[in-house]
């Protein structure tokens, strides 16, 4: 009967006062196959790789890794999150009761904060990616039920979030320079139609002399080629 009182007290004792109870909440990422019946065209696809906005298996991977990156944790780590065990709206530092490391100067503790909440959060972020059929899951755990349902949530839209700021900065670098070649080659193609126009008035008889011919080739060879340069760079700023 002592034993077994004993072994009561330890039990509720743990139950009450050591045991923290874990909340699972999981999320699962689909791959985005690129159909190329809706593509269209290869040089469409070709164009959105580039970009960055190709989806398909292999991005998988990439948002395997970018799920734990800082980018990303940053967003979660310091948005309010409401607690029901406390009563209030704190963020994941607060929640962990995260201190800074005093001996640091004032300037670099909330970069020590930062660091260490990211640290505790990865422990809590477990991913699965399915080798064959690319899909991922994601599984965040945390002390309260619909606290583990937020953060998986917001974890999920920083990613997105970070993805759509990248592919919008990728894609304008990529109008700068193709806005920018459009000028350069219109110029030479306008010189080069010009040499062209030139020639031919200087020379209205070309056939009867091999080397005019020549010349006369090399100077279309130089507006074509332009030409197509062109309408190729003008292409792909309308795609």
């Amino acid at each position: 009967l002592i034993i077994n009182s004993l072994s009561l007290v330890i039990v509720l004792f743990w139950l009450i006062v050591l045991y923290k109870p874990s909340f699972e909440s999981e999320i699962v990422i689909l791959p985005e196959f690129n159909s190329s019946s809706v593509q269209g065209g290869g040089s469409l696809l070709q164009l959105s790789t580039v970009l960055g906005l190709g989806g398909g298996g292999s991005s998988m991977e990439m948002y395997e890794n970018l799920i734990k990156s800082e980018p990303v944790l940053a967003n979660v780590i310091y948005s309010s999150y409401y607690s029901f065990e406390l009563h209030d709206t704190i963020d994941l530092p607060t929640l962990f009761k995260i201190k800074p490391n005093l001996k640091l100067p004032l300037r670099q503790q909330p970069r020590d904060i930062l660091l260490k909440s990211i640290k505790t959060v990865k422990e809590l972020i477990t991913t699965d990616l399915d080798i064959q059929t690319k899909i991922l899951t994601v599984k965040v755990q945390m002390p309260e039920s619909q606290l583990a349902a937020d953060v998986a949530n917001n974890l999920i839209q920083s990613l997105d979030d970070y993805l759509n700021t990248k592919r919008k900065s990728k894609a304008s670098n990529q109008m700068f320079y193709i806005e920018k070649r459009i000028h350069q080659v219109e110029d030479s193609l306008v010189i080069a139609e010009e040499n062209l126009k030139a020639f031919r008035t200087r020379n209205r008889v070309v056939l009867q002399s091999p080397d005019l011919e020549l010349e006369q080739d090399r100077l279309v060879r130089s507006v074509n080629i332009l030409q197509t340069v062109y309408v190729e760079l003008t292409r792909q700023k309308e795609l």
